[in-house]
């Protein structure tokens, strides 16, 4: 609860009083769109949401005269369940500290709770990424979705619906960044199989995802006119090929972010199977306790996020180290 002790000079007739006051909210965090550019984001009224799929029916094969078609097979994905997670959080005011305390106009319930909010949403949908190595589901306090094969979002062994040989969607040797190994990420993001064995189709430009340690690199690599580190001139072909690259601090690895330093990812955004389904978006409601007069503010929302499939996504854990699972 907070009460006039906790403001201390930001009270009205306390000690000298404060000349000016700023609000570090607006530094925390500004909604831009962040990590959702990579989601495919929908509304639901479901309290569990089922995404399956099937496979395509390959490629016709040579058919000699009076003789019969070649039987074609289509075969089930794996499920991926969906369901959306309450959370949500409170301020409680004081009747006495909302009369006295100074510079209301930083002094904002609702725009603080929405901002904390859109923090929480945001960040979520990093730990898809940040726990894209391995199966945990619960990652730095929030609830992954996982593709029903049982593997990381990014492995090695990722299965086949008709038994055909495993497949990968990351680094084996855990490669790290810079020009000549983002060619080796691109071609591998797209050398893949459906699960019948067809080869995938590809649409758009990739994005690479990575935290801040690695922006000057990835930035240096995408954007420079000719290539970077080299000196041939060459033009730089990744300037075209490469949509952009999306950078958070919730992929860091300093510490209380709880992802890493060394680790990339390149995405086909409308490709990538990528998703959030949101049961409420954020709603903020007030109530007041008539006996001691004190407000609650309140904020809550519901939404599940994860993978439903590990194709037009790969990455690297970017240590220079063996990587299988």
């Amino acid at each position: 609860m907070e009460t006039t002790s906790l403001w201390t000079t930001l009270i009205k007739g306390v000690d000298a009083g404060v000349a000016e006051a700023f609000d570090q909210a607006k530094q925390v965090y500004q909604l831009e769109g962040g990590m959702l550019r990579l989601f495919n984001g929908k509304s639901t009224d479901q309290d569990r949401i089922v995404i399956s799929g099937k496979t395509p029916a390959g490629e016709l094969t040579k058919r000699t005269q009076g003789n019969e078609a070649s039987q074609k097979n289509r075969f089930k994905l794996f499920d991926t369940t969906y369901v959306p997670v309450e959370y949500a959080g409170y301020i409680e005011v004081t009747k006495r500290t909302l009369r006295t305390r100074a510079f209301a106009g930083i002094f904002d319930e609702a725009k603080d709770l929405t901002i904390a909010g859109r923090l929480s949403q945001d960040k979520s949908l990093a730990q898809v990424f940040n726990a894209a190595f391995n199966t945990t589901v619960t990652v730095n306090g929030y609830d992954i979705s996982r593709y029903g094969d049982s593997d990381p979002l990014c492995s090695t062994v990722h299965g086949r619906a008709d038994g055909g040989a495993d497949q990968s969607n990351a680094s084996s040797t855990s490669i790290v960044f810079n020009n000549t190994n983002l060619e080796t990420g691109l071609l591998a993001v797209i050398e893949v199989l459906n699960d019948d064995g067809s080869p995938v189709s590809v649409m758009g430009k990739p994005t690479i995802v990575n935290p801040p340690a690695l922006n000057k690199e990835v930035y240096q690599a995408i954007n420079s006119e000719l290539q970077a580190d080299n000196a041939n001139n060459n033009i730089n072909y990744y300037k075209g090929a490469v949509s952009n690259n999306l950078m958070t601090n919730f992929l860091s690895g300093a510490t209380g972010f709880g992802g890493s330093n060394t680790a990339w990812f390149i995405v086909y955004p409308d490709r990538a199977q990528l998703r959030k389904y949101t049961l409420w978006d954020l709603e903020i409601d007030r109530d007041r306790d008539v006996k001691s007069g004190t407000w609650t503010y309140v904020i809550d929302a519901a939404w599940a996020f994860g993978h439903s499939d590990w194709r037009y996504t790969w990455g690297s854990q970017g240590t220079g180290a063996a990587y299988s699972s």
